[in-house]
Formats: C-alpha cells, structure tokens, sequence
C-alpha cells in the first residue's frame, strides 16, 4: 500500500515539476519585461536626496514587533514587544553613507507589554460580528488581540522616535498597506456597529463621537487627498465644507464638479448622515446652502487625543489596557481603528519633519502586479507583449523572471512603483474600461506607493540572487503628482475615472533614492540579512528574544497568583487542563520509575 501511494506521489509531483519547467521556461528571454525594472543608472535620486537629507547627518531607524501567548488557568496572557535600532545615515551632496557598522539599539525606544485576560472574558475583546465557535476559528480569532496591540506598538514606536530624534528614514518591518487595509476594514465594521469604547475614553479635548470615528476613518488629519466619486464623494464634501465653511449647493456642485442630479443624491446622503449621528454633522441645510456645525471640525483633534491615551494605557498605565471598567473593554475593532489614526498621523508627521518611511515586506502572496499592473502596462503600450503570466504569485513571478534573465535585468532592481489602489482591481476583459474593480469599490488613489525590488547577485552564479521584497511609502505630491493621469475602470459595472500613480514614464527620484538606500542598508556577511535590512534584522532577533524572556520570567508571575488561587479553591484541572495535568502525572511515573530502577 504505501508503496502505491508513494508511486502515485512521484508521479503526481513530477507532473506539477514539469508544468511548472514549462511556466518557467516562457519566461526566458522576454526582453519586452524589461520595460517593468527600473535600475541605478544615473544620478535621479540626487533631486529627492537633496530635498530629504539637506547634506545633514542623521539617523535611520528599524522598527519591528513579536508577539505570543500562554494559556495558564482559564487565563490567556498576551506578551508583545517593540524595538528599534538606528544607525548614522550621511548624504554629502553626492553620495548616501548607510554606516549599518555602527548600529545601535537605543533602550529608550522600546515598548512592550503584558496582557493577562480570562478565556471567558476574550469574547468582549474579539469582533462581535464574527462567529468562533470552531477551535481552530477560535485560536485564529485569538492571534488577532497581541497582533493588534503588536501594531498599536510598532506605529506608537515610530511616532515617538520621529518627534525625539534626528531621524531621516524610518523601516517598518511590515507594509503600511497591508497594516493599513485590515484595521481600516475593522474600523468599517465597528462603525457597522454603531457603537465603541473609544467614545467612552475622556480627554481634554473632550470625548470622541461616533461621527468623529466615521470622519476620521477616511478624512485622517484632513490634508488627505479624497476622490470626487463614490463611496468618497460624501466625505470629499465635508472635506471641502470643513475647509471653506458655509457654500451654497451651486458653489459645492462646482467644487465637486457634480451636475445636478449628482447634487441631490449627495445632498441626501448628508442629510442621512447628519440623521445617522443625531444631528451633529449639519448646522444648516436649506434649499440654497450648506453648513458643518462649529465642533465637525475638532474631529481629529478628538481621535488623536483618543489613539493617545489608548496609547498610554497599553505601554505606559498600571490599569489593564483592554477593561476600562467591568463591562467595558477596549475590542480589537477598538485598537485597530486607533491604528489607523497612528497611520494617518505617521503620514502627517513623516512629511512635516520631512522623515522618509518606508514599509518593507518580506514574504507576500500578493498578485496586484501580475493581475493588474501588467494588464495596465499592455494596454498603455508600456509592455509590447500581449499575454500575461501564468504565475500569478508576484514574489514567484519576478524570482523567476530575473533568475532566467540574468543577462538583461540586473541588481539592484525595482520594478516601476504604483498606487497602492491598483491591488483592489483585476483586468477587467471589457471595452470600456482596461481594469475593473475586483471587489465593487476601487481603493482611493494618491496615498500609498508599492514597489518590487531585488539587491544582490551571487559572484559565483549571476542567476543565483537575494530574495524579492517589497517596499510601500506614503504617496508624496512633489515626487508623484506629475505621474499621475486619469484611467477609466469599471466599478459596479459602470465606467468610472480614477486619477492613480504609476511610474510608467521616467524615473521617479523618490524610487530611486529608496533603491539606493535599500541597496546600502543590507548585511551581505549575514546570509539571512543579504538583500533585505541590518536594522530590520537587528530588531527581528532582538524582539524575539525579549518575547522569550518575557515568557519565562512573567509565567512564572502569573502562576505565583494563580497557583494561590488553584490550592484554595481546587481548581487543579482548570490550572492544567486534562491533557496538560495527564503529561504532568506521566512524566512524574516515568521519572519515578528511572529512580527506581538506578536503586535496583
């Protein structure tokens, strides 16, 4: 019998080999890819190193988090920690120094923390919209409460070095898009809910509204750019109400540039929110004019005020971070509609204090580029090709491409950057429109940037390279805006137009100086670190250790109380468990028996 299986495994694994040989070998020799790499020929990147660095030395800052979980007694306790190292970054005029030789690990910029929680008490801290009775949906639910709290951490981090020290670039050692879609998609749902802890946290700004969560989850700080079309156009007109105060209809349908019909519906739709908040949105709105009540504009004053002293709870308070009161607590809906707020406010203070983030990714099943970018570069006649990949994995995608066209695409690399709104869209096989939304609704353009890039080469074997990464940055208007043009796509099957960057045409300077640093900040003496980041590496190993020795040392903390609370009450199989108390009686027979027989 096994001998069968093992046949048909040989047979079934050769078939996947060879179709993936055939997959690989189209790929060869495909020059018009080319058109997708953008490499470190000239000196581009001078103009965006001159506006960033200003031939002053500084600091680059590497910032990563881990996380873990004991179950002991009916109890969960969550342990997270945050660190960051920083090395000298110099920019003379001419050429970037990244000294990763003098790396350092500053111990003012760590935070972490211990979380105790009853297993009963989890549900009040998990999505309430979501089912977990399954154990495995259940422990699945479970990993989200330390990851929440990890990012709260990681973007608190970031945000307290960019206000203390001298600091030029800042790595995250996860994508801003990919932390900033999860918890924005929680925050929708705890609007859905319509209700929050947060609105319960006093400040001296006074207490959050729901209608300041709504606000602030797509306005941000308010400088952001907002779509003119749906589901933004709602929120584009309170932006433009908040900025130039009370307009007739006719003055905001020429903002907006809506026609009339365009008008009415936008007109309800505030009036329903204004109903949906209980009158706190509209201080008029009569058949000729508009209004914002006085206190709409304090909206974000309110929610950074809020994610501050969330902030403080978790890193900083003796108080338990999640129960405000017995049958209070903070939800993970809670925590990720604070990182949001921290993500909307890193991206205001990176370009205040003119700090260059960048959010590096090391393993992604991301395919925007395979399924949308490379159907978008046919159809702009970038790429002269007419099929697309058979690989859709981006990361598998551009390994291969690269490895079996060493000759023509060289390291470092990055492929042509793009707006992050091209993940939610696919190709579309209409007419109309190139690309179509691949879920309804067409991300908003114009606030992140994703790039593919590759560092190294191996000196005995051209072919043989550093892994594939990703990078994302906050979209910046003096470096982008001038690759930005209109592009219809379908959403909800109808044509709409969209305004995404993509670096179709050119060198983007900004890119290119991210390559160059990118290029310069990794360990090639380091075989995991070879192509990827010293100071993501350096933090990596540091916060997992911590974790470690968080673990050992508080265990023993937290069964110090409740072993107290086992022998009183004899709730020895609470304690343990069967399984566990069974393992314990076990090993203790065995251990017995060893002795016994070394005395025979």
């Amino acid at each position: 019998m096994s001998s069968t299986i093992a046949n048909r495994l040989k047979n079934q694994t050769s078939t996947l080999v060879n179709t993936f040989s055939s997959r690989a070998d189209r790929l060869k020799d495909r020059c018009e890819f080319k058109a997708l790499f953008k490499h470190l020929y000239g000196e581009e990147w001078l103009e965006a190193a001159k506006s960033f660095f200003n031939a002053k030395e500084g600091f680059a800052v590497g910032i990563d988090g881990s996380m873990d979980y004991d179950e002991r007694l009916e109890m969960i306790l969550f342990y997270i920690c945050v660190t960051a190292y920083k090395c000298p970054i110099l920019f003379d005029g001419k050429s970037i120094n990244v000294n990763t030789k003098a790396t350092e690990r500053d111990s003012r910029f760590t935070a972490s923390a211990a979380i105790p929680l009853w297993l009963d008490d989890t549900s009040y801290t998990l999505n309430p919209l979501t089912s977990t009775d399954v154990e495995f949906e259940f422990k699945q639910a479970l990993d989200r409460i330390p990851y929440a709290i990890m990012t709260l951490g990681e973007l608190s981090l970031a945000l307290n070095i960019i206000n203390q020290e001298d600091v030029k670039v800042l790595f995250l050692d996860r994508p801003l898009a990919g932390t900033f879609g999860p918890a924005a998609r929680d925050l929708r749902l705890l609007l859905k809910l319509g209700t929050s802890t947060l609105t319960e946290i006093e400040t001296k700004e006074g207490n959050l509204s729901m209608l300041d969560l709504s606000l602030a989850s797509v306005l941000g700080p308010g400088t952001l750019y907002i779509p003119a079309r749906p589901p933004y156009l709602l929120y584009r007109a309170i932006q433009t109400l908040i900025q130039r105060g009370e307009l007739t209809k006719s003055e905001l349908a020429r903002e907006l540039n809506l026609k009339d019909e365009e008008l009415n519906k936008l007109v309800r739709k505030l009036n329903e929110l204004n109903e949906r908040y209980n009158q706190q949105l509209l201080e008029r709105s009569d058949l000729t004019t508009i209004a914002l009540k006085p206190q709409v504009k304090n909206y974000w004053v309110r929610a950074r005020a809020v994610a501050d002293a969330v902030r403080k709870r978790v890193f900083e308070s003796e108080e338990h971070p999640l129960q405000l009161h017995e049958d209070k607590w903070l939800t993970v809906l809670d925590i990720n509609a604070v990182n949001v707020f921290l993500i909307y406010e890193l991206l205001q203070q990176a370009q205040k204090k003119g700090v260059l983030v960048i959010g590096v990714t090391k393993d992604t099943v991301a395919s925007d580029f395979t399924r949308s970018i490379i159907p978008y570069a046919i159809h702009q006649n970038i790429l002269k090709s007419s099929d697309t990949p058979l690989i859709r994995n981006d990361k598998a995608f551009l390994t291969i491409l690269t490895s079996v066209n060493e000759g023509f695409i060289e390291t470092p690399w990055r492929t042509l950057s793009y707006d992050v709104c091209f993940t939610t869209l696919v190709k579309s096989g209409d007419q109309r429109a190139p690309l179509r939304a691949a879920r309804k609704v067409v991300f908003r353009e114009k606030f992140l940037v994703k790039s593919y890039f590759q560092l190294k080469t191996f000196a005995t074997d051209n072919r043989a390279r550093s892994p594939v990464f990703v990078y994302d940055r906050f979209y910046h208007p003096v470096f982008d805006e001038a690759f930005c043009k209109p592009l219809n796509v379908l959403s909800r099957d109808k044509v709409i137009q969209i305004e995404p960057y993509v670096e179709d045409g050119g060198i983007n300077p900004l890119d290119n100086l991210i390559l160059t640093i990118l290029s310069h900040s990794d360990n090639p003496e380091v075989l995991e670190a070879i192509g990827h980041n010293q100071l993501l590496y350096l933090a990596d190993k540091a916060v997992k250790a911590e974790v470690n020795l968080m673990r050992s040392m508080l265990r023993g903390v937290a069964d110090l109380h409740l072993g107290t609370l086992t022998r009183k009450h004899r709730y020895f199989y609470i304690a343990k468990g069967f399984r566990g108390a069974r393992a314990e009686i076990e090993e203790s027979r065995r251990r017995a028996a060893r002795v016994g027989g070394l005395e025979t």
